[in-house]
């Protein structure tokens, strides 16, 4: 029976030892793990306030490469920024000669049909 107690204590003190060893290995963690969460959360925070002045700076980036698509797609018709429709209108001076039979127009005819 002593050498069961025997046996009993000193398994009882390996036992301890592991216990001891998991809970610093634990405690770590544990810190672990919370320095990290804070370093996410800044993280987080500054790849919010980084996105936040990408949208920003594309803004201005953007603008002058959308209003020159604008000028572009719309000055063939002289509506777009900047144009005023009224006095842009190029005006052609045989508009009311050109001949249309066969629905070729452009070329003056000798009696076509007046506009």
């Amino acid at each position: 029976m002593i050498e069961d107690y025997a046996s009993l204590r000193e398994e009882n003190k390996n036992l301890e030892k592991q216990n001891h060893c998991l809970l610093t290995k634990s405690k770590e963690l544990n810190n672990n793990q919370h320095s990290m969460t804070k370093k996410n959360e800044n993280l987080q925070k500054e790849l919010h306030m980084t996105k936040m002045e990408a949208e920003h700076s594309i803004r201005w980036t953007r603008s002058p490469i959308l209003l020159d698509s604008i000028h572009k797609s719309q000055s063939p018709t002289k509506h777009g920024i900047g144009f005023d429709k009224n006095s842009l209108k190029i005006k052609n001076p045989n508009i009311y000669w050109l001949c249309s039979h066969f629905g070729v127009t452009g070329h003056k005819a000798l009696y076509a049909t007046k506009y």
